[in-house]
């Protein structure tokens, strides 16, 4: 790694093959939480990890060592409760460098989906596919702006992110704002761009 600015070449390339890689896995949304958090600890030469949902604990271990020496983490809070996800390195090993905790951080927060649950979602229910500029609107829907917020950022016209807002909610089959936050919140919903 490079910069103290930037992440490397060579590092993004391996963060966009991980969540490549990620998104062609087959499985459970807990099962590709886990595949992203395994390549990212990976990339990052960190000994582990640690998903914290509202006090539950999910790791690649047992459980986060109390010797460990430095830690990296992203905590999300929705009406569902709070989750923190944490990577770390074991006591006696170097802290992690800029680059490393740069490349975790944009993955953690980018990847809002690793703080869900898929407990209530229909396993059997296909994924609903969204063209790239519906998954923009989706996350910032999420994010809980308003259409007029939203379109000024995408530099669109307000009636068109309407129009992206209610073939989103159709796809998602929510029929507010709100209830869509509540259901991404609960992992009751799953997304997928389209091809």
């Amino acid at each position: 790694m490079h910069s103290a600015n930037f992440l490397a070449h060579s590092d993004l390339r391996k963060l966009v093959r991980l969540i490549g890689d990620c998104s062609s896995q087959q499985g459970s949304l807990s099962e590709k939480q886990a595949f992203l958090l395994d390549g990212l600890a990976e990339l990052i030469h960190a000994d582990g990890w640690q998903v914290s949902r509202n006090g539950q604990i999910r790791s690649d271990s047992s459980e986060l060592p109390s010797t460990h020496s430095y830690s990296i983490e992203h905590t999300e809070t929705s009406e569902a409760g709070t989750s923190r996800i944490t990577l770390f390195r074991l006591a006696g090993k170097k802290a992690f460098s800029i680059e490393e905790e740069k490349a975790a951080n944009l993955v953690l927060q980018e990847t809002v989906w690793l703080h869900h649950e898929n407990q209530n979602a229909d396993p059997g229910h296909p994924i609903p596919k969204l063209f790239p500029q519906e998954l923009k609107t989706l996350r910032h829907l999420q994010m809980g702006k308003s259409r007029k917020k939203i379109a000024a950022i995408m530099a669109l016209s307000e009636a068109t992110i309407s129009t992206y807002t209610k073939s989103v909610f159709r796809k998602l089959g929510v029929h507010s704002q709100s209830e869509l936050i509540k259901k991404l919140n609960n992992g009751e919903i799953e997304t997928q761009p389209n091809d």
